[in-house]
């Protein structure tokens, strides 16, 4: 038996294990809801890894509320949003050359129909986790934490 056929097998697992990578995470953005309480989110932009404020066309629809007692504390900050009516609110995550998706690797140009080349979120190969705590059943209905 010559040596590459001895050695076939050990040279394979060798390099799948050279291609293999370590899974890591990293926080491109977040929002501590750390807004003044009874006032529109509108406009407001506390924290980290955001292009721009929160925008929202129905303004007393989204305020800024007081932590829910008893709520789990991420990083030791917080408020929360009371969402005292129906509508949308936006916030767009920084993609720019200088952001944290950027230094993570998740940006990629691409083609969109309408838009022309535009940055998006996500590279092929890359697995990206949303995440919101929410808390309902508090004494106050639409209290969300």
């Amino acid at each position: 038996m010559g040596n590459a056929a001895r050695y076939g097998g050990a040279l394979s697992v060798l390099a799948i294990a050279a291609l293999a990578t370590r899974a890591h995470a990293d926080v491109i953005a977040a929002d501590s809801f750390a807004y003044p309480q009874g006032q529109t989110i509108n406009g407001q932009s506390g924290d980290t890894g955001w292009s721009g404020p929160w925008i929202t066309g129905q303004p007393t629809a989204f305020v800024g509320a007081a932590a829910i007692a008893g709520a789990p504390a991420i990083a030791a900050t917080g408020g929360a949003l009371a969402i005292t009516g129906t509508g949308r609110v936006f916030r767009a995550i920084d993609l720019g050359p200088g952001s944290s998706a950027a230094a993570a690797g998740l940006v990629q140009s691409h083609t969109a129909m309408f838009f022309g080349t535009i940055s998006g979120l996500g590279v092929p190969g890359t697995t990206i986790w949303v995440g919101a705590l929410i808390t309902g059943g508090s004494a106050n209905a639409g209290v969300e934490t």
